[in-house]
Formats: C-alpha cells, sequence, structure tokens
C-alpha cells in the first residue's frame, strides 16, 4: 500500500473520530476534504502508531509527543493561507496554535498521548486495547514510562476505558473563558488529566 493511501486512511480516522473538534476548535471549517487533506499533507509518521488488518489497512491510530519531539500534525501559517487566504487563513493557524499550545508539557519521562481513534466500523473489537498495548511497548522502547493523555470532559465512556486500562486522573480542568467560546461548540468545556506509571 502507498504512503498516500496510509496517509488518507489515517486522515479518515481521525476526521470521523474528531469531527466536531475539527470544524468548530481546530481548523474552522466544515469542509470535510479540506480538513482530511490538512491531515493527511502533514502527518508525521514518527510519531504516529498503528494498527492494521490482514489486508493492510489502517484500523486504529495514536499519535505520541515527547518532551523532544516536534507536533504530530504540524500544519504551517502558509498552508492554512493557500487554503483559506490571508484573514482566514491566520484565524484558523491561530486556532490551531491555541489547541496545540493548551496541551500539557511533558517531561523527560513522559510521553503524551494526543489523538486515540479506531475505525468507525471496527469499533467495539477489542482493538483500542490492541492499540494501547502497543503505546505502552513503546513508551517502554523509548525509555519514557510515564503515559499521560487528556480526554474531554463529555467523553465519559472514554475516561472508563482508560481507568480499565490502568489510567488514572490526576487532574481535571475546565477550559479557559476564550477557549470556551470554541470547546462548547464542539462539546465540552474541560478536560481530564489521566496518567499512567510503566514501571507499576
Amino acid at each position: 500500500m502507498t504512503n498516500s493511501n496510509i496517509r488518507k486512511q489515517i486522515a479518515d480516522i481521525l476526521y470521523d473520530a474528531f469531527d466536531d473538534k475539527i470544524r468548530y476548535f481546530w481548523f474552522l471549517t466544515s469542509d470535510k476534504e479540506k480538513s482530511k487533506s490538512l491531515i493527511a499533507d502533514y502527518i508525521n509518521y514518527d510519531q504516529f502508531l498503528q494498527l492494521k488488518n490482514d489486508h493492510g489497512n489502517v484500523i486504529a491510530v495514536a499519535t505520541i509527543e515527547t518532551d523532544d519531539s516536534g507536533y504530530a500534525i504540524d500544519i504551517p501559517y502558509s498552508t492554512f493561507k493557500k487554503q483559506f487566504g490571508l484573514i482566514g487563513g491566520l484565524l484558523r493557524f491561530v486556532s490551531y496554535y491555541i489547541y496545540k499550545h493548551s496541551q500539557d508539557d511533558t517531561n523527560a519521562n513522559e510521553m503524551y498521548i494526543d489523538l486515540v481513534a479506531v475505525k468507525k466500523s471496527e469499533r467495539n473489537h477489542g482493538f483500542g486495547e490492541q492499540l494501547f498495548k502497543k503505546i505502552e511497548e513503546h513508551g517502554k522502547k523509548l525509555n519514557k514510562p510515564h503515559i499521560k493523555l487528556n480526554v474531554v470532559n463529555n467523553n465519559e465512556a472514554g475516561k472508563r476505558f482508560y481507568e480499565r486500562l490502568g489510567y488514572k486522573e490526576i487532574a481535571s480542568e475546565e477550559e479557559n473563558a476564550f477557549f470556551k467560546l470554541f470547546t462548547k461548540k464542539a462539546g465540552f468545556t474541560g478536560h481530564y488529566t489521566m496518567f499512567k506509571d510503566l514501571n507499576k
């Protein structure tokens, strides 16, 4: 399978999982194809973990970030400008920049999981658990035994899933008033920070 096909599959999975965030917070557009193109074009493979089926198709994906890595999807202003024009591009770049910089900092022992998604047609078949097994093995390989992630406060099912895998809530935070102008439209007003120590 070609690199471009894999990128497209990943973009499809992420868009289906995070369409509200993409429309109201990340890219501020309801243009599905344009959003998926932005994701596919700027995937940093070194920071993506994937599960594939027997046919080589991607069925689950997670993005990882560490203290010495860049962003898993790092979209420059020039691309937003090209897609949306001078003002529209600037607005979307600032919105995406704020989203990325709102995430918790990671220390030398931590691996931060930004996005986790399973293909819609493959959910409830245990692939989420398999993906997290791969994530944790990768954390050990990188000598990053502390795994951290955020889950938004309208995703209680997701929070219970992480707790079942041994992740503990270490913080609960409401977004600030400015953020809420965007996040409320995406369906959430705050987030939980979840943590797991792989050494225990």
